[in-house]
């Protein structure tokens, strides 16, 4: 079970209850049909539903007694429904798939997935590319390996094979979704098969993309499949998201005297969720700056940017972290309220989320076998690295980190010799160099490079920053440390508001099913040369364990991670 897909439950859970039945009864599964909790109060519980005892209920009632951890009773009423009919479209006149996706190449947009060493250049229409810049030898030798290389009358003929009003599906955030594939070929010969490598991108329909990648994954020997995420498709009836109809599992407490209809456990999770966004999601507020070093002093509520076509302002929408998952072991009680309406009504397909969301590694279908973990464990397990201190290593004193997964170019990123790479839909690209530097640059067609610098990293001003602004320590969530800031001051001067350019870089924990060395970025303008540029892997939770108060991560010569 992945680490997205665990993630992905959990934090939608607590509101919403995602079940697949087509009945009360779990009379035939269907992942279509969406449930949610909704917590009443004794005053609220039907007249005809106060005499019904645990013991008198028959086989066919649609009602099961639960009880939390904390004792608390419900009577839930499970309503029975229907699977909804399944979208069916017979005819259909508009622009085909691969018209409405001509419009990247048109505009020549490519996209990029970022490895710490490897960078994954896909210019729609053109060509899907493997490279690496060597920065540190002569010349700046490039080494890079084509996947694979567009050609329109290959496209057309596979088009006429296409069927699109019954297109195939992909699983995305745990949703089948549909997807126009395009096919690039011949790309360099691989070692391996002797043949050329190849490339299919899937592009899938989501309304607030950014025809970013959603996925990169090698499905066999030089074989690749890229999943992209565009509006571009939305407009066709065959891709469009299917609108799930929710229905509501009605508990009622039993208990007269209960004020607050949920559960104690639910409630503190909620409050502490609430807390944990406040604090963890927020922007450099506007700054009147006498000097060069901008000190940001706060952050705001909300990281959300509004998308604005006119300026090409992209959406960056909140991203779940790790230690947020980790907030939902104070409900486990809650989650055992979940299982006993799954065991209760025989609805087998919501053990699954059982699974995902209250940590229950194994189970039978009855009251008497309930075999838990904890849920924290079960995160971090599925992520096939430790991102948290195991018991042994608290007993024995060491290194809470396992060293032996960790790999070596970890010391090529510490010392800024390995740099991180951004952008590509817009003029502007932004490379970001740890300790040293993060840069806003242009390649013309002649070879030539404009630069702005928006940040020199300098530890002395780091250190003053987070003196000044405590609230930039390292974020912690149970123990664990999920992000990290860094201040990047003297920058190229900003002529619209006659200061020096400065950048925030958040280095964040982010779990991922994927390659677990892929990174995220994305670069911020909250206010006019005032930047935030967020830096997101799952190879970043180990690493994050070993900052300083400052924030800091440990220098190669003093890490452990140095140590293989």
């Amino acid at each position: 079970m992945s680490g997205k897909r665990i993630a992905f439950s959990v934090l939608m859970y607590c509101a919403w209850l995602v079940i697949g039945v087509s009945g009360a009864f779990g009379k035939g599964m269907d992942d279509s049909i969406m449930f949610r909790i909704d917590w009443r109060l004794y005053s609220s519980m039907p007249d005809n539903l106060n005499s019904l005892e645990a013991g008198a209920l028959r086989s066919n009632q649609p009602f099961v007694f639960i009880s939390s951890g904390n004792d608390e009773k419900y009577l839930c009423e499970i309503p029975d429904v229907s699977a909804e009919p399944k979208r069916k479209i017979d005819s259909y006149s508009g622009p085909t798939p691969g018209e409405l996706i001509r419009v990247l190449y048109d505009e020549r947009i490519c996209s990029y997935w970022l490895d710490l060493y490897w960078t994954y250049e896909l210019c729609h229409g053109r060509y899907v590319l493997q490279y690496h810049d060597d920065k540190e030898t002569i010349g700046n030798p490039r080494t890079e390996y084509y996947l694979g290389n567009f050609r329109s009358e290959h496209t057309k003929m596979d088009d006429k094979g296409f069927d699109q009003l019954n297109p195939p599906t992909k699983k995305v955030d745990d949703v089948d979704l549909p997807y126009y594939p395009v096919s690039y070929r011949q790309g360099t010969v691989c070692d391996l098969t002797g043949k050329p490598r190849t490339t299919t991108v899937l592009y899938v329909c989501r309304l607030d993309a950014k025809d970013q990648i959603y996925s990169f994954a090698e499905i066999s020997s030089c074989t690749y499949e890229v999943v992209v995420l565009t509006r571009r498709l939305c407009s066709h009836p065959s891709f469009q998201p299917i609108i799930v109809p929710q229905h509501e599992i009605i508990c009622y407490s039993r208990d007269a005297n209960k004020k607050l209809s949920k559960p104690i456990a639910l409630i503190a999770h909620e409050n502490e969720r609430a807390k944990s966004f406040e604090k963890e999601y927020g922007l450099i507020p506007p700054q009147s700056l006498q000097s060069d070093m901008v000190m940001p002093s706060r952050r705001n509520e909300d990281e959300e940017e509004d998308e604005d076509d006119s300026d090409g302002t992209t959406i960056i929408l909140p991203k779940q972290t790790a230690g947020l998952l980790r907030l939902l072991t104070v409900v486990e009680s809650y989650c055992s309220l979940v299982w006993q309406i799954a065991v209760k009504t025989l609805i087998t397909s919501v053990l699954r989320i059982g699974v995902r969301c209250c940590g229950m590694r194994q189970f039978e279908p009855s009251d008497s076998f309930l075999w838990f973990q904890p849920l924290s464990e079960l995160i971090f397990e599925d992520h096939g690295r430790s991102s948290k201190p195991t018991k042994s290593s608290e007993k024995e004193g060491s290194s809470t980190i396992d060293h032996r997964v960790v790999v070596p170019d970890d010391n090529e990123f510490l010392n800024g010799k390995q740099c991180l790479y951004g952008g590509g839909s817009g003029w502007w690209k932004y490379e970001f160099c740890y300790g040293k530097k993060v840069i806003q640059y242009h390649d013309d067609a002649k070879g030539g490079r404009d630069e702005v610098v928006l940040g020199i990293f300098n530890e002395e001003i780091h250190k003053q920053w987070i003196r000044e602004n405590p609230q930039k320590q390292p974020l912690k969530i149970d123990g664990y440390v999920i992000l990290t800031s860094h201040i990047y001051t003297g920058g190229d001067v900003c002529e619209e508001e006659n200061i020096h350019r400065s950048v925030e870089v958040r280095i964040r924990c982010r779990p991922s099913e994927g390659s677990q060395s892929a990174v995220t970025l994305f670069l911020l303008e909250p206010h006019t040369c005032q930047y935030v540029l967020g830096v997101e892997s799952p190879r970043f939770c180990d690493l994050l364990q070993e900052v300083d108060e400052f924030g800091l991560l440990p220098k190669p010569e003093h890490s452990h991670f140095g140590e293989l």
